[in-house]
């Protein structure tokens, strides 16, 4: 590992955490993924009175939410000039709506709850370092969907920027300070909150059935809110690409005071958070580069450049990109009472927090305008062109993994802290040897679609370039939708 892993938020809060599923179990709602959007989502059901399970394979709150930069914003990665392309004006409109109402109901919860999160409004800025035609571009959009915009020659920051974009009342706060309250009043409030507690299988059904390895919960509906959704195992991968978006912090002399988000190709985001600059960029698709220590190197010359300060931290996130611009939220492909909500792109804290709104709604037989937008099983015409791009890498990599020739062929070649995939036998295995010598071998092979893993330096895991599955070295899964853990193998 690098400086750290571990984000900022997970060194600042107290958690103690909530015990693992204990035996079978029947409820209203089965709320899987306890990140931003599942945690919420039994909050809102359980006040309908509802009674829910929240479970997670890890802890609350130690997924993706735990590693965002938590910028609450309406302003989205996919620009609003393009929504309209794809969306018309009436979808553009709602999505701008349904991002608001998203801020505006954390800032509710904060406030009935007193939650000492570190809430505040203040304005975001799209700015731009080299072209600022896109700028007044977003102007236009962003004000024909109803948005507070301005247009500002450059942005209040610390070196020359270019035109910006100034977008009124956005927000910020501490994810895991907001989250891990409104979890421990789930349970307080009777319903059943488990942590290291995996599903296994999601079935549709009168009752649906989730299980795990330690009980079968049934319930009326579940909710599968766990960033990449686990119980679908390929049509809805085909609409989704994952990236790796990594994120630094420092102590600037001079302070900014707002959210920033630059034009750039890969693009970087900036905010501060008790005198800690947050800067996060350098995306790229998870198991696709070689050499990830790059990423954070490229980041921290940016932070050196611009602010005259040295990087103290770093850490890195899961982006799930949407191949039309929007999340996909509501009832999955041929099912009747199993909901997902997936595909947040960069907007995790309010597309979690809308998608929970919605799924409440649908849950509860409540008519939401933003139902039909957000639609789980829509293929939009707009999209197809991305569509093609994106797919292009599942039998690619599929073919160049299992022919491609391995980089070592003996497990001598495998230095301490690295691994690579190595030829043993005449059959390839990914090596991982530690500090103090131990190897350990693992197959390949990933468990969700076969793909061939590819080692990940900067954070010493194997990430799987076809559909974003990442595994720590001991072969157990990181990140979805990977569901079991790489085989282990003898030496």
């Amino acid at each position: 590992m690098r400086k750290s892993s571990e984000s900022l938020w997970l060194r600042t809060v107290a958690d103690p955490g909530f015990p693992a599923l204990t035996g079978d179990a029947t409820v209203d709602v089965c709320v899987v993924g306890g990140g931003m959007a599942g945690v919420t989502a039994a909050r809102l059901l359980q006040r309908a009175g509802k009674r829910v399970a929240l479970l997670d394979q890890g802890k609350i709150g130690n997924g993706v939410t735990g590693f965002t930069t938590a910028h609450l914003t309406e302003a989205l990665d996919t620009r609003y000039f393009e929504l309209r392309k794809t969306f018309g004006n009436d979808g553009a409109r709602l999505a701008a709506q349904s991002h608001r109402a998203a801020i505006e109901h954390i800032a509710r919860t904060v406030d009935e709850e007193k939650l000492d999160c570190g809430f505040r409004y203040l304005p975001g800025y799209l700015y731009s370092e080299e072209s600022p035609d896109q700028i007044v571009q977003e102007h236009e959009a962003a004000r024909a969907c109803g948005i507070e915009v301005a247009v500002l020659d450059r942005a209040p920051l610390p070196f020359p920027t270019k035109k910006a974009l100034r977008f009124e009342r956005q927000g910020q706060f501490h994810p895991l300070r907001y989250l891990l309250p409104l979890a421990r009043q789930v349970a307080q409030r009777g319903g059943l909150v488990h942590e290291q507690t995996r599903a296994l299988d999601v079935r549709d059904g009168e009752p649906c059935t989730v299980r795990t390895a330690q009980g079968l919960v049934r319930a009326t509906q579940v909710l599968v809110c766990t960033h990449t959704p686990v119980n679908d195992k390929f049509f809805m991968h085909t609409k989704l690409a994952q990236y790796r978006s990594y994120v630094v912090t420092a102590r600037p002399v001079q302070r900014i005071d707002g959210l920033f988000w630059d034009d750039a190709d890969p693009y970087h985001y900036l905010r501060m958070h008790d005198g800690q600059l947050i800067a996060g960029g350098e995306d790229h698709k998870v198991g696709q580069k070689a050499n990830t220590n790059e990423a954070y190197d490229r980041l921290g010359e940016y932070v050196r450049a611009r602010f005259d300060a040295a990087v103290e931290g770093e850490w890195s996130a899961q982006v799930v990109e949407p191949v039309d611009g929007l999340p996909y939220i509501g009832r999955n492909s041929l099912n009747t009472h199993v909901f997902v909500a997936t595909g947040f792109s960069g907007n995790g804290m309010t597309g979690g927090t809308l998608a929970a709104m919605l799924l409440a709604d649908l849950v509860l037989g409540k008519s939401n305008v933003w139902e039909p937008l957000y639609k789980a099983t829509r293929l939009s015409a707009g999209a197809a062109l991305e569509w093609t791009k994106e797919n292009v890498d599942y039998p690619l990599h599929l073919v160049v993994g299992a022919l491609k020739g391995a980089p070592a062929d003996a497990l001598e070649s495998v230095a301490r802290g690295e691994g690579r995939i190595v030829t043993v036998a005449g059959k390839k295995v990914a090596a991982f040897r530690d500090e103090d010598g131990k190897l350990t071998l693992l197959s390949p092979t990933c468990t969700h679609m076969a793909c061939t893993v590819r080692w990940n330096p900067a954070e010493k895991s194997w990430d799987c370039p076809c559909h974003g599955a990442r595994y720590d070295v001991e072969g157990e899964v990181l990140n979805g939708p990977a569901i079991k853990p790489l085989a282990k193998k003898q030496p």
